[in-house]
């Protein structure tokens, strides 16, 4: 029999907890990243998409995606402790 506590990421309260912590992330990215994070996943727009509507850069808006999902990552590994 397997033990953990209900914190613990190999436990099956893990997605749970991870899934009501997301919003809370979200909110606490700095403004590109929350806005390319949520207009690629939330509203699936394309990176053109994402581009056209908010003016950035091509790369910028692939750098803020790549970077939102790393802290939005730290974020709930670390129980909602880091700041971005």
């Amino acid at each position: 029999m397997e033990f953990s506590l209900p914190g613990d990421p190999g436990s099956k309260e893990w997605p749970e907890m991870k899934a009501e912590a997301l919003p809370d992330a979200v909110s606490r990215l700095n403004a590109e990243q929350k806005i390319c994070i949520e207009l690629f996943y939330l509203e699936n727009k394309s990176y053109a998409e994402i581009v056209q509507s908010t003016g950035y850069d091509l790369n910028y808006v692939k750098s803020y995606i790549q970077n939102g999902k790393r802290n939005l990552k730290k974020m709930l590994e670390d129980g909602g402790k880091q700041d971005t």
